[in-house]
């Protein structure tokens, strides 16, 4: 039976964003859990809409670039669909902020402005540039082989707009049964809701990133808004780099 998907953007007064991604770097070690969520950040959105200014809240964590020859830690990869349009055919007519971590001065975190550098709705994705450097878990590394079906995920992002957490699951399919979705994505059994969208799906074992999530299940007999908060869809990592690949190239002209 194939079912409805639900793209994780919570238009409550809560667009939800999350996400960042990584460069094709090798590394020795897996990041902890630590690493991960210190490296994501919280994202708002503000959206002006006739005379008013709706904001959403999400996530994103830092892009390192160094494999492309980029060495600046300003960059952060989440999904298309949170600053398109509706129709997907334009940019959102608004402000995106991260907010950066608390500093040792004054232990207060602050909101630093991003702009949209390279977005695809094919794969749902787009490439953001912060006005400041921001963490970014050190030579992060995209998936070289295809995980298996069963193998350990870990999923990092902002559910409902909270503060970023860690949640554990499965891979269950590579192939599943979804409306709605023009490129491939695969499947995940962990803990997941409106926010998570755009955050990075790490495979447990190895600490490298299989892909982005970008949509949730729509609940049996659920409104349109309504999810399955057991199942995430995400964008898969040879997907990813291609975005990568793509939108350095483009910067680099």
């Amino acid at each position: 039976m194939t079912r409805s998907i639900v793209r994780l953007a919570a238009v409550v007064r809560c667009a939800m964003l999350c996400a960042v991604l990584s460069a094709p770097v090798a590394w020795s070690a897996a990041p902890s859990s630590t690493q991960m969520v210190n490296s994501t950040v919280r994202v708002k959105v503000e959206t002006d809409s006739g005379s008013t200014t709706i904001v959403g809240y999400g996530s994103a964590f830092g892009v390192d670039l160094s494999g492309y020859g980029v060495e600046r830690h300003r960059y952060l990869l989440s999904a298309a669909h949170l600053v398109l349009s509706d129709d997907g055919c334009r940019l959102l007519n608004g402000n995106v902020k991260v907010e950066l971590p608390s500093n040792k001065q004054t232990n207060q975190k602050r909101w630093a402005t991003c702009r949209v550098l390279s977005v695809t709705r094919v794969y749902d994705l787009c490439l953001l540039e912060c006005d400041e450097d921001i963490p970014v878990v050190s030579k992060l590394t995209l998936e070289k082989s295809a995980p298996r079906v069963g193998s350990a995920i870990l999923v990092v992002g902002c559910p409902l707009g909270v503060q970023p957490q860690v949640s554990s699951g499965t891979l269950t399919d590579k192939d599943p049964l979804v409306s709605d979705r023009g490129h491939k994505v695969w499947e995940a059994a962990a803990a997941f809701n409106h926010g998570n969208s755009g955050g990075p799906v790490f495979c447990a074992d190895a600490g490298t990133v299989i892909g982005v999530a970008v949509a949730g299940v729509r609940a049996g007999g659920g409104g349109p808004l309504d999810m399955d908060p057991r199942v995430a869809l995400f964008t898969p990592y040879y997907c990813v780099k291609h975005f990568l690949d793509v939108s350095i190239a483009k910067m680099a002209q």
